[in-house]
């Protein structure tokens, strides 16, 4: 089986803010670079087709298994 996870309570979560100071700032004062955050979000994309087309194959197999086919 998996290993599980070990639980934290709440009392142990420690909120952090974390803010880059070496990036560049755009004329509208924001360091967000569109082509960078446009690029992960199309890898992100990739991996989640992937994973869900994975996944819908491994659903496929079991209701064949289950339907005795």
């Amino acid at each position: 089986g998996l290993p599980m996870a070990r639980e934290l309570s709440i009392a142990q979560v420690e909120p952090s803010i974390t803010t880059e100071s070496n990036t560049a700032v755009r004329v509208d004062g924001s360091n967000v670079d569109p082509d960078n955050e446009m690029s992960k979000l199309a890898a992100n994309q990739l991996s989640y087709n992937t994973v869900t087309a994975l996944l819908d194959a491994r659903f496929g197999q079991m209701r064949m298994v289950i339907a005795g086919r």
